[in-house]
């Protein structure tokens, strides 16, 4: 029925009670989410074994604990004993998480509703992402830009200044450059732009991409 029998001081310690707090209490007590911790024991009563559920606690203080839940039932000569739940506490890895996927999604809006044009680019200066404001300024489509490198729209003149600066950035001896340069948009028109590439590394310190902001 969710009585809680035994706990170790691990449990204890992760929602802030004492043995005489907790032990005796009905687990449910502790589950801020009435429907996972019916289904949980619903489970284990029909003799299933739980691997990693995501359930969320409430500990004595009030904050919540996000937990990953892994449990069996002892049977004895086909009698249920009772269950022995392991709860792994995950609750920083989770608000991590979700920190991260609201910064990439106000990355996101930013990055599409931007007055500038913003590119990212790989390590040969091919064009992997682009925004809206960007195709304004070239006059390409997304498709047409993505099949393309930044040289192949920069007036020739300007071209291998760039890429030199864009070398240097690539094998890290520089993190950022900006320059003043013209693109030659797909109708012919020259557009003079102001330009400003920086670096994105990997958890190694290496190249991984280029953010390139570009000013009309």
């Amino acid at each position: 029925d969710g009585t809680i029998l035994r706990a170790n001081q691990a449990e204890l310690n992760l929602l802030g009670y004492s043995a005489a707090e907790y032990v005796g209490r009905n687990i449910a007590d502790f589950h801020a989410d009435c429907d996972t911790i019916t289904d949980i024991l619903r489970r284990l009563s029909a003799g299933e074994k739980l691997d990693k559920y995501p359930a969320t606690l409430r500990a004595k203080d009030g904050s919540i604990k996000h937990v990953l839940v892994t449990s069996s039932v002892r049977v004895d000569n086909g009698r249920f004993l009772n269950t022995r739940c392991f709860s792994v506490d995950v609750t920083e890895q989770r608000l991590a998480d979700e920190a991260l996927r609201e910064n990439q999604q106000r990355l996101a809006a930013t990055y599409q509703n931007a007055n500038v044009g913003i590119a990212e680019t790989d390590e040969h200066g091919r064009y992997v992402r682009v925004n809206d404001a960007l195709l304004k300024i070239t006059g390409y489509s997304r498709q047409e830009l993505l099949a393309r490198n930044f040289m192949d729209i920069t007036l020739p003149e300007d071209a291998w200044r760039d890429f030199a600066n864009y070398k240097l950035q690539v094998r890290g001896e520089i993190d950022r450059y900006r320059i003043q340069k013209h693109y030659v948009r797909k109708d012919g028109q020259i557009v003079d732009v102001d330009l400003l590439s920086s670096t994105v590394k990997d958890s190694n310190g290496k190249f991984r991409y280029g953010v390139r902001v570009i000013l009309d």
